[in-house]
């Protein structure tokens, strides 16, 4: 745990630091390393899986540009597409619209962790994830729904708009934790990777958001251009 807390105390505000800057570049070079180390870690899973032929590694390439390439480029769309045609902002933007995309799964990963701690009793897929629990996984709605509500207000997203991104967020970002579990079950490893100490490598980080980037941009684009 204590890992994981030191890396997190120096990643999140990389992360935040890159949001909030108008230039698109700090953000955009973030993006292409996570989606560069994302995809090398998943392609590495899917090879396990499948093997070293010809098709094989196609497939492992097509699936791993579909579930990680495109979710997270879709990021940028929230980031470079948002920025003002005239530098009004400044050289920062507090209200970036990419944070409803990140914050409630931050919110909810973390909630998802302490709930299930001190409440945690029924198991939810046991033979996928041992360690998760409802009571973790209904904690972990929760704050995705309440600090979408949040960010939503701060940014000018419309009510709807915002407990639509968090309910999506809260379920599909779950989904995507359990199906990398169970992927990496299937292969027989613990970790994608060791990059980020813990936490495991970068999918293991952000196999949450691979699930619920594209709706939360989806949503979002709508809700500030209606």
């Amino acid at each position: 745990m204590k890992a994981r807390i030191i890396t997190a105390l120096i990643g999140i505000p990389i992360v935040l630091g890159a949001c909030f800057y108008t230039s698109p570049l700090p953000f955009l070079a973030l993006l292409l390393l996570a989606i560069g180390l994302t995809a090398v870690e998943a392609f590495s899973l899917f090879i396990q899986l499948w093997g070293t032929g010809a098709w094989a590694k196609f497939a492992s390439a097509l699936i791993t540009f579909l579930w990680v390439g495109v979710p997270l480029a879709s990021l940028n769309l929230l980031h470079w597409g948002s920025l003002p045609s005239e530098p009004s902002f400044g050289p920062f933007r507090w209200d970036a619209p990419v944070l409803i995309a990140l914050l409630p799964l931050w919110a909810g990963d973390s909630a998802a962790i302490f709930a299930g701690k001190a409440f945690g009793k029924h198991l939810m897929a046991p033979s996928i994830s041992p360690k998760k629990t409802w009571e973790g996984g209904i904690a972990n709605f929760l704050a995705c729904v309440l600090t979408a509500y949040g960010v939503g207000l701060w940014i000018g997203l419309p009510v709807t708009h915002s407990l639509a991104i968090g309910a999506s967020t809260g379920i599909l970002g779950q989904v995507g934790d359990l199906a990398q579990s169970w992927l990496k079950r299937r292969v027989g490893v613990k970790d994608s990777g060791t990059i980020l100490p813990g936490h495991g490598g970068f999918l293991d980080r952000l196999d949450s958001l691979l699930f619920s980037a594209i709706p939360a941009v989806l949503i979002t684009i709508y809700g500030l251009t209606r």
